[in-house]
């Protein structure tokens, strides 16, 4: 009876493992293979059925846009976009526009559409992308040209998140909303309306109508398409990209654009050749305000030089970059400088030659940390979702409505502020300039999870504190939540303002590790206490002192 019963265990355990090898073999193997990884996904999405998101779904009301083409014509697009699926890349010969009628909240109106995108996420799905002249006097939402594409060519609600913060912070964007699209009355989905370049942007936003400009990709996106003659780097290719002009025909004809256009050229080229700085070329803080929201947003892909779009603003005769395209919703690992400082780079975070055109000149470099300072801190991330809190729901409602198992994933944007905010402090740690009346930073670790943080607050300023830091670690403590450590009385001794009992996890406990000797103190190696004072935008840093002298921790004198 006994030894049927170990039997038994013995094929029950045996079974078990021999499955859950299976399960890990087969996870690895979908890991590297995108089709199996695909059917796996697939068989998951049940369990993660959502009553709440498809009743959303249900009750949201995308405006519609049906699109009629004749059959000669649409036959004409179905070809073309057949070649392009065939090569791999639209071809600019397949970019022939056609003539179709928009309805539009029961009006028509004239127009030419074509297909558009490089690459065939644009066209080789049921979804195609396409622009969308609309001719005459009419216009679509306040817009004569605009595209149309599947959501996912732009990550879903990212683009549309990125979009909400530029125009938050004053900085120019497009337009960006969801609508249903129909073709010749056949219902095609949800697509995401992109505006395009013209002189609409510009009355949006308030500005005078000039040039738009960016360097023309076309060489870039042929050595791409044919590998095997590539005869050059990307660097040369940025070189010799030439400057070009949206509305060219326009622009040309036009004296005094084409005036402008010129103006708005050799700064661009003056800028590229190294010749003049940031904030002689563009708008600086306009500037610094975008390169902080990419870091934010995880917004490397519409920061590559290829992707800029300027808009020379003729009342201060400098360029500012137009937010387009951005890839946001990546998880950084740090922040654009910090990778660039170090030489760590990659290829996949666009032309390195572009980003030191920026971050050589100091004076941006600290606009750059200044607008990421004010990105980063406590309160920011939470009132602007705030404040977009209602369009925000309505635009992933109408995602629900085509796919209720839709995730819109908001904790990257929190990921990345607590990257930025690393960097921040690391930036003004490495700035003696910026440490003023020294505050003193005491810690003991109590027990395997706890330890204790005591201020002696020397100045006359409210104390707020920011975190605990290793700048060679990515390991924080977070301080943000704690109470306000008030100023040192006037004619009063200096006190302990206050000691706070901080839990630590497993990795937060390694940044205390090695503790070294500085002058009469012990300080715990390069671990560093940030913080601001009276609420102010500036991060000062302090070295952290051990309490007592070392027991457990590893001592280097």
């Amino acid at each position: 009876m006994i030894k049927r019963l170990f039997s038994k265990r013995i094929i029950k355990y045996t079974l078990f493992g021999l499955s859950y090898l299976l399960v890990f073999f087969l996870g690895m193997y979908a890991y590297k293979n995108e089709n199996i990884r695909s059917k796996v996904l697939a068989l998951k999405k049940p369990f993660e059925f959502s009553y709440d998101k498809y009743q959303k779904g249900a009750d949201a009301a995308p405006q519609t846009l049906n699109i009629t083409i004749d059959d000669d014509a649409f036959t004409l697009l179905q070809n073309y976009r057949d070649s392009a699926v065939a090569e791999g890349y639209l071809n600019p010969s397949f970019k022939e526009e056609v003539k179709a009628t928009l309805f539009w909240d029961n009006d028509s109106t004239p127009a030419k559409v074509r297909l558009k995108g490089d690459f065939p996420d644009h066209w080789s799905g049921e979804k195609w992308s396409m622009r969308i002249n609309v001719k005459g006097e009419h216009s679509i939402l306040g817009m004569d040209k605009f595209s149309i594409q599947a959501p996912e060519t732009r990550k879903g609600m990212n683009e549309w998140y990125y979009h909400q913060h530029l125009k938050h912070a004053n900085v120019l964007g497009l337009r960006y909303q969801f609508i249903r699209v129909k073709i010749n009355n056949e219902d095609k989905g949800i697509f995401a309306l992109e505006e395009a370049f013209s002189k609409e942007l510009l009355e949006n936003a308030g500005k005078e109508n000039a040039p738009i400009l960016k360097f023309d990709e076309s060489s870039w996106i042929n050595q791409i398409r044919y590998k095997d003659s590539i005869m050059a780097s990307e660097t040369d290719y940025f070189y010799t990209a030439p400057i070009t002009v949206f509305s060219a025909k326009k622009t040309l004809k036009n004296e005094l654009k084409y005036a402008q256009y010129l103006k708005g050229k050799k700064l661009l080229e003056d800028f590229r050749n190294g010749n003049n700085s940031v904030a002689e070329t563009f708008n600086l803080i306009q500037t610094a305000k975008l390169f902080a929201i990419a870091e934010l947003t995880g917004s490397y892909h519409g920061m590559r030089w290829h992707n800029q779009r300027f808009y020379y603003n003729p009342t201060l005769n400098r360029l500012e970059i137009i937010g387009f395209d951005s890839g946001s919703g990546d998880r950084i690992e740090a922040t654009r400088y910090d990778l660039w400082k170090t030489g760590k780079l990659t290829e996949y975070h666009g032309l390195m030659t572009w980003k030191e055109l920026f971050f050589k000149d100091e004076v941006f470099v600290k606009a750059y940390f200044e607008e990421l300072n004010i990105l980063s801190s406590n309160s920011y991330l939470q009132t602007f979702n705030n404040s977009i809190q209602n369009e925000m729901n309505e635009a992933i409602a109408i995602l629900y409505s085509e796919d209720s198992f839709y995730k819109f994933d908001t904790s990257v944007y929190s990921h990345n502020t607590a990257i930025i905010r690393k960097s921040v402090a690391n930036y003004y740690q490495k700035k003696p300039e910026q440490l003023i009346q020294p505050i003193r930073f005491e810690f003991s670790i109590d027990s395997l999870d706890q330890g204790t943080l005591t201020t002696y607050n020397t100045t006359s300023s409210e104390v707020n504190l920011f975190s605990i830091l290793k700048s060679t670690s990515n390991t924080a403590v977070d301080l943000v939540a704690l109470a306000a450590i008030p100023a040192k009385e006037f004619n009063r001794p200096v006190k302990k303002s206050k000691s706070i009992i901080l839990n630590l996890d497993t990795d937060q406990l390694h940044l205390f590790e090695t503790v070294v000797r500085s002058e009469n103190n012990f300080i715990y190696q390069d671990i560093w206490v940030s913080y601001t004072l009276d609420n102010s935008s500036v991060i000062y840093t302090a070295p952290l002192i051990q309490q007592s002298l070392p027991t457990n921790t590893l001592l280097h004198e």
